[in-house]
């Protein structure tokens, strides 16, 4: 939830960047002549990239060399990287 020009309204982005991102949106369609409510509206469905904060399950991460990579690109733990 944010507060925008005085009214509450919910995001299903995330993260404080995103809520920069929002709120910069919202100003430069202002600017454009666009109303208020119409545009919290649409920032209000926007959704993330797909991929971007999913849950990923691994079994394997033994000697694992990317440390905190392997989250981000989903490597199963069975990569060269496991085993060099």
């Amino acid at each position: 939830m944010m507060l925008v020009n005085d009214q509450e309204v919910h995001f299903r982005l995330i993260g404080e960047f995103n809520a920069y991102n929002l709120l910069a949106v919202f100003g430069a369609a202002i600017c454009l002549g666009e109303e208020k409510s119409e545009i919290l509206r649409n920032l209000s469905v926007l959704s993330g990239a797909e991929g971007r904060f999913d849950y990923m399950i691994f079994t394997q991460r033994k000697n694992c060399r990317h440390r905190g990579l392997c989250a981000y690109t989903g490597c199963t733990g069975k990569c060269a990287q496991h085993f060099a």
